[in-house]
């Protein structure tokens, strides 16, 4: 066997031998234990907690706001936390761009418990026999947000390891420069609703029993009190939430627009809102009807099985990738397969200049947009689209 090993790394490449012997033996869970054909997966989880007590939701004070750098590197994704090999690709893709600022929009699989938040986010070992994945931290600062997975654990141990691990004191965080402000709010500490009965009123989108996901009424006083004051006339403002305001696929979660429209200081503007929790990368032109208008970008394609349905509203759609994946051979075909292709998003910020690659798990530029701060109002320069996610 000694002999038969030397030889196999005699016939390769450097290249090769060097990506091999990063990863050995890497055994991952595949990406069929997250399809609709596993929720008896999610739903034994879920049953572990579903009844445990709830944490009061942690206030954001003064230490959730952070001042940055006007040129300065961030990579966003969306329900990445899987421990799937696809998640794994797209946190070495994280890692080999280097940003100075990870942020993750919420959602750890099955629920936010202390096994999975390890295995699926921390790199350590659980009895399961999978390996485990790391969250890429920023080489200043991480950042984690809180999703319906997390609030399912009832949040407890993602509260722990928000405060212990990233030095995240709150779920809620406000990061600004001269020209830009990203503001990450929690939608999820309210999206359970009563177990059971709310993850199939969200799942069928029945309104009498569907979550509210709005936020919490002290994230609204911290914005009052401490955010908004620091919020300049000139500065664009960029919102982060784990749960989608428009959509022209799935149910839409407006009650945090509605909130915010309130306050005179962000009724009046438009943003570029990321989200997640919707399994795809897509991106809309302005709108919204709860008071804010709204550049939306959907990026919850970061390790769940992404979804792949054809639109179905009149909303105004710029892009969506709706390729096929193959996690057997981890190449994108032409299908169909059940499964859509993984990736995440880099911003590069250059005073008031930035620009978004949304980049698939080839590290391929799928969408490429330029824009500036005018204004108080992030302005659309340009934007590069592949053909293949033209809608």
């Amino acid at each position: 066997m000694s002999h038969q090993a030397s030889a196999v790394e005699k016939s390769l490449a450097p290249a090769q031998l060097a990506e091999l012997a990063k990863s050995p033996s890497a055994h991952f869970p595949p990406l069929s234990n997250f399809g609709l054909d596993a929720i008896t997966g999610f739903l034994s989880n879920y049953a572990k907690h579903c009844f445990s007590p709830r944490p009061p939701f942690p206030k954001p004070d003064s230490q959730s706001v952070v001042k940055i750098n006007d040129q300065a590197t961030f990579a966003f994704a969306g329900d990445w936390a899987t421990g799937t090999d696809e998640s794994a690709l797209v946190g070495g893709l994280i890692s080999k761009f280097d940003p100075e600022y990870t942020i993750h929009l919420g959602d750890i699989y099955y629920v936010g418990a202390s096994d999975y938040i390890a295995e699926n986010c921390c790199d350590e070992r659980q009895a399961n026999g999978y390996d485990p994945v790391y969250w890429p931290h920023g080489s200043i600062r991480t950042f984690a947000m809180n999703g319906n997975h997390e609030a399912y654990a009832r949040n407890s141990d993602f509260f722990n390891w928000l405060q212990s691990d990233l030095q995240q004191p709150a779920t809620c965080f406000f990061l600004y420069n001269a020209n830009w402000c990203i503001l990450g709010l929690d939608t999820g500490y309210n999206s359970e609703g009563i177990p059971f009965l709310g993850w199939l009123g969200e799942k069928y989108n029945i309104p009498l029993i569907k979550p509210r996901c709005d936020l919490p009424v002290a994230s609204i006083d911290w914005l009052k009190q401490t955010v908004l004051p620091l919020i300049s006339a000139n500065q664009s403002v960029i919102l982060l939430t784990h749960h989608q305001y428009i959509s022209s696929f799935d149910q839409e979660y407006d009650n945090a627009a509605e909130q915010l429209s309130e306050l005179p200081e962000l009724s009046k503007r438009e943003v570029l809102w990321f989200w997640g929790h919707e399994h795809r990368l897509a991106g809309y032109g302005l709108c919204g009807d709860a008071g804010m208008k709204a550049q939306g970008r959907c990026i919850g394609h970061g390790g769940m099985p992404v979804e792949l349905g054809p639109p179905n509203s009149s909303r105004p759609l710029l892009f969506c990738d709706r390729r096929y994946y193959d996690p057997n051979t981890q190449t994108i075909v032409a299908g169909p397969t059940e499964y859509g292709v993984n990736g995440y998003a880099r911003l590069i910020f250059n005073g008031p200049n930035l620009t978004v690659e949304y980049r698939d798990i080839k590290d391929s530029p799928m969408v490429t947009e330029q824009w500036q701060a005018q204004g108080g109002n992030p302005k659309l320069l340009s934007q590069t689209i592949d053909p293949s996610l033209k809608p």
